[in-house]
């Protein structure tokens, strides 16, 4: 009587294993359904989160550097042509500019923190605007053409 009672006991926990295993890969089998319907397809725009964060490009730039604010920019000239950009370059980028772990940013994007050593894509002749934002201090503005080779900004 008792080996029967047991081998029940035994069989009965078997089978709330089982079906605990089976809830747990349902959950699972949810989330990853989930989480693929809320990433678009690569051809439609993202879908709206449910947080609202600020996009990149409503952040303020930070202020010019010192030495641009003394003096103004020269005014526009009309006769100028508009010049056209060359074939698409991938160039390694060297900025040893700023104190330590400065924040790094290359035409507004942030790509990391000082100094900084990667790549970058751009076109031939294209202006490079990198700007180091140091914790504390002024930041640093610098501007470099994108050419073949390696781009540096720094010491």
């Amino acid at each position: 009587m008792k080996g029967s009672a047991l081998a029940r006991a035994a069989r009965a926990a078997e089978w709330l294993a089982a079906l605990l295993v089976c809830i747990v890969a349902g959950r699972l089998a949810w989330v990853a359904a989930e989480d693929r319907l809320a990433r678009p397809e690569p051809s439609e725009p993202p879908a709206p989160s449910r947080t609202t964060l600020t996009p990149a490009s409503e952040v303020p730039e930070p202020p010019p550097p010192a030495s641009e604010q003394a003096e103004p920019a020269p005014p526009p000239s009309a006769a100028r042509e508009p010049r056209t950009l060359g074939e698409v370059l991938r160039v390694a980028l060297v900025i040893t500019l700023g104190p330590e772990r400065s924040e790094v940013r290359v035409n507004g994007v942030q790509i990391g923190q000082s100094p900084y050593v990667g790549d970058w894509t751009c076109r031939r002749d294209e202006t490079l605007r990198i700007d180091v934002l140091p914790r504390r201090g002024a930041p640093i503005r610098v501007e470099r053409v994108c050419l073949p080779g390696t781009v540096r900004a720094g010491e």
